[in-house]
C-alpha cells in the first residue's frame, strides 16, 4: 500500500509532498497506515472544493492498494473527517522517519 499527499495553494502558494510505502514501515506503523486507509471507504475517486475560496490549501490524497488507485482531491475547508487523521499521521512520519517517507518541498 502506498500514499501520497500532495498539499498546494494557501496564500504562500507553497507545495509539499508526502508519501508513505505501508512496505517500508515499522511493522506496527503499516498497521496503523493500513487502519486509517481502511476507515476512509473509499469507494472511488472524488472532488470537493469551496468555489468562493481560492486562498485555501488544496490536497490530493491518492492511494494504491491491491491494484487500484483511487485519488481524492478537496481543499481544507472540505476535508472529509476521516481523512484528517490520515494527512496528521503522513505528516509526523515525514518528519520522524526521513528515510522511508518522501517529503519535499517544491517551487512552482
Amino acid at each position: 500500500m502506498k500514499v501520497c499527499v500532495i498539499q498546494s495553494g494557501g496564500f504562500a502558494g507553497t507545495i509539499s509532498h508526502y508519501e508513505v510505502d505501508a512496505d517500508t514501515l515499522p511493522p506496527a506503523d503499516a498497521d496503523q497506515l493500513k487502519k486509517l486507509v481502511h476507515c476512509l471507504d473509499l469507494p472511488s475517486s472524488e472532488q470537493r472544493f469551496d468555489e468562493q475560496s481560492t486562498d485555501l490549501k488544496q490536497y490530493e490524497v491518492t492511494v494504491e492498494y491491491q491494484g487500484e488507485t483511487v485519488c481524492l482531491v478537496f481543499d481544507e475547508r472540505n476535508i472529509p473527517a476521516p481523512v484528517r487523521p490520515l494527512l496528521k499521521f503522513l505528516q509526523a512520519h515525514a518528519a520522524r522517519q526521513p528515510s522511508s517517507i518522501r517529503h519535499r518541498n517544491r517551487p512552482e
